[in-house]
């Protein structure tokens, strides 16, 4: 089991950051102790359309047969 203290064996080396904001948010020593995890994806991820996304479930069940 990894605790914080042991080093992590995950490979960053494909993750992009889009956000353009992304260096003045890692500057803000006080958003940065405050963020929860919820706020980091949203910082990160444009919110997504529940439109879109019932229509994609319904492609991928129409196109497995379920």
């Amino acid at each position: 089991m990894e605790t914080q203290s042991e080093a992590s064996e995950l490979e960053l080396d494909d993750v992009v950051i889009t956000n353009p904001h992304i260096k003045a948010i890692l500057r803000n020593e006080d958003w940065i102790e405050d963020a929860s995890v919820d706020d980091v994806v949203r910082s990160m991820y444009p919110p997504l359309d529940p439109v879109l996304l019932d229509a994609r479930q319904l492609y991928l069940k129409a196109i497995k047969g379920l």
